[in-house]
């Protein structure tokens, strides 16, 4: 085939898809007000149904669309032409339609949105580049249900000041970088339920002084420290239960708080204190979010066959307390605890030794305590 015969067939392709997407029938176009997060819109609304196989954005759209939703299509990577008309667009809503990619300037030409959310996508934490990008200008981006979406990432940049509500509920995540929280300074809706994040910087959080709603139920945290109380003393709107929460001492000031928070919204009669309790908080008395001072440890030997030992040792506090295994040798092995906090017990792995005196270390916030073995050396039995 010659070159003219390949233009003419590329020419042909792009008509046929052009004349596919003008010729789209699955929208519906109406004129009046729609809701959206934050605001109410008052002008043209399309909501657009792709039927599960549709894979272009219409383009037999209004210009002067200010509502567009696109549902149950079937894209790929979205790119900075496929909105380019839509100028007047302030609220987009892209659901369940397979988005796996998106170039950081596809929203560059919506000079107007304000509100975008991205349900259902195949998207990764490689994909968010377009939240700092110096264009973008929504001041609320929900990214939800996305089982892909395992971290928060990306760079912060000034761009994310202009963010009022952040939204990554339903997703998997299990890291969220500090640095954002730094540039969030405008927030005042974070929205992190139902992921499977076990920690955050929670020192950083303080920093979103204008912070009103804050969801994190759902997730795998095991405790909260005291330094959120000023957090949660600050929002409305609060969200914790579904969550493993580990109610010793150091989640005496949670029952507190909770039990004087009477103007907030929040879910504390669903609360469970998964450990070491298996009560709902609201059932737990203030008494009783105690912990324990490490049990004296126990030191395990048995003799092998080469005459030498196999040595450890264990104890039993709340918090599980770090062991410290000395010989005589000066050998010394520290084991932490599990990063489990149900798990109150802390065992060291089997050492080999020659025999003599073996000391064993436990501690934790509330104390130390050691147990010292001497274990025969060979001939003296």
């Amino acid at each position: 085939m010659g070159r003219f015969g390949v233009l003419g067939v590329c020419l042909l392709v792009l008509v046929t898809q052009v004349a596919l997407s003008v010729a789209f029938e699955g929208c519906r176009i109406s004129f009046g007000r729609r809701g959206c997060y934050h605001r109410v819109l008052q002008g043209v609304l399309v909501t657009c149904d792709g039927r599960g196989h549709e894979t272009l954005v219409p383009q037999n759209i209004p210009l002067d669309t200010i509502y567009l939703s696109l549902v149950n299509f079937k894209f790929d990577t979205l790119k900075r032409t496929n909105f380019s008309r839509f100028i007047a667009v302030e609220c987009l809503t892209i659901v369940d339609s397979g988005v796996s990619a998106l170039d950081a300037d596809t929203f560059a030409d919506l000079e107007k949105l304000r509100e975008i959310v991205l349900h259902g996508t195949e998207l990764t934490s490689r994909h968010l580049a377009f939240i700092n990008h110096e264009t973008f200008r929504a001041d609320l981006v929900t990214i939800a249900k996305s089982k892909h979406m395992k971290k928060l990432t990306f760079n912060a940049t000034p761009a994310l000041r202009d963010l009022k509500t952040l939204d990554f509920s339903g997703n998997g995540l299990e890291e969220v970088n500090a640095s954002i929280f730094t540039e969030l300074r405008n927030l005042e809706t974070l929205d992190l339920s139902e992921n499977q994040l076990r920690t955050l910087n929670w020192h950083r959080l303080q920093e979103l002084t204008k912070l009103n709603k804050l969801m994190l139920k759902g997730n795998r945290f095991q405790t909260v420290p005291r330094v959120m109380h000023s957090v949660m003393f600050a929002v409305k709107e609060l969200t914790l239960s579904d969550n493993p929460l580990h109610c010793n001492c150091k989640l005496r000031w949670m029952k507190e708080f909770f039990a004087a928070s009477v103007d907030k919204v929040t879910d504390y009669d669903n609360i469970e204190c998964a450990s070491p309790m298996n009560k709902m908080m609201t059932s737990v008395n203030i008494g009783d979010f105690v912990c324990e001072h490490p049990s004296a440890p126990s030191i395990h030997w048995s003799r092998l066959a080469d005459d030498r030992y196999a040595v450890n040792c264990s104890s039993v506090g709340d918090p599980a307390p770090t062991l410290t295994l000395v010989f005589h040798d000066s050998q010394k092995v520290v084991i932490p605890p599990s990063d489990d906090l149900s798990q109150t017990e802390t065992r060291t792995p089997h050492v080999i030794t020659a025999g003599g005196p073996v000391t064993c270390h436990a501690k934790n916030s509330e104390g130390v305590a050691s147990t010292v073995w001497d274990i025969p050396l060979p001939g003296t039995w």
